[in-house]
């Protein structure tokens, strides 16, 4: 037993000796070992585009206005990962084609990144449909859709465009920020990451739901909003629903400034619940171990508040 002690203490030393004298030899600059290599290659496809279909492991995907009015795909792609591009039925379609062998996946550092960067001609699309496991996404306001799907695993989800039926972004670990864009339905969800709300209307039904994250919304109109989350704050800044609000959180606090809602139900087991709200509400308020202060009003809609350990403190403006 000594004796295998020792050994492993011995390769243990060798490996970190190994280590050393590679960064020695590279002036400790990481990316000189970065073994892997990219090459840009351009997909210039033609036909009737309607709608946008990409699905890639590992690269993130980027959209941009085509200056010169042609639609191409640019991909950044590693050595024996290639895509296949095509436009059939008015859909462009961009799928990931892994050729590389077990040995290709081993290396000590990347820090490049693949991407796909599309360049569309036009302003106003059909569906958008963005599926992958790794990488970030960016969406910018020059683009409008009738619907907008991204789900992403492992990346950030940026997104200014507007899509009159929906929009509909999931992200496993990454957080998802919405700016300046108009829907009529909002589903965002996230498991390890943070959501992000800013200048956005809804006419239907906004969600957002995550595990372990912030919410934080401002300048947000909407139908009716509903939220649920195990650990992480709730921010909301002049957020205004039509109908009803309904917020839930197992840990975290909720904050209200400025929002309205027909009906707005909080319940939070570990968290306090403060905020300004925009016109009178018959209340509900009720805390196990912690201060309740509401006002007394009687009239308007049904605001209902629970908490198990924390304070409630609610104003009308």
């Amino acid at each position: 037993m000594k004796n295998r002690i020792i050994i492993a203490i011995i390769l243990v030393l060798i490996g970190a000796t190994v280590v050393l004298a590679s960064l020695y030899f590279c002036d400790f600059d990481l990316r000189k070992l970065d073994n892997t290599t990219f090459e840009d290659v351009t997909y210039e496809p033609t036909g009737d585009l309607r709608n946008i279909s990409v699905t890639s492991d590992e690269a993130d995907v980027i959209l941009r206005p085509a200056e010169d009015g042609r639609l191409r795909v640019v991909c950044r792609e590693k050595t024996n990962v290639s895509h296949l591009v095509t436009l059939a039925d008015g859909t462009l379609t961009v799928e990931a084609v892994d050729n590389r062998a077990w040995y290709d996946y081993i290396q000590l550092f990347s820090f490049d990144t693949p991407t796909i960067t599309i360049y569309l001609p036009a302003d106003t699309y059909g569906d958008l449909v963005l599926e992958g496991d790794t990488g970030d996404v960016d969406i910018p306001a020059a683009f409008s859709f009738a619907s907008i799907t991204v789900q992403r695993s492992t990346g950030d989800v940026i997104c200014r465009a507007s899509a009159d039926m929906g929009i509909t972004i999931s992200a496993s670990t990454g957080d998802i920020l919405l700016m300046n864009a108009t829907a009529g339905e909002i589903a965002l969800r996230t498991t390890t990451g943070d959501i992000g709300l800013s200048s956005v209307s809804c006419s239907g039904l906004v969600t957002f739901d995550v595990d372990t994250g912030d919410v934080n919304a401002t300048d947000l109109s909407c139908g009716s909003l509903f939220s649920e989350g195990t650990t992480g704050d709730v921010d909301l800044t002049r957020v205004v629903a039509s109908q009803a609000m309904r917020l839930s959180r197992s840990t975290g606090d909720v904050e209200l400034e400025g929002c309205d809602a027909a009906e707005i139900f909080i319940e939070t087991d570990t968290g306090d619940v403060e905020g300004l709200l925009l016109s009178p509400k018959t209340f509900r308020a009720q805390s196990s171990s912690g201060s309740v202060r509401v006002p007394s009003s009687a009239t308007g809609g049904l605001c209902e508040i629970h908490t198990n350990t924390g304070d409630i403190e609610i104003t009308v403006k």
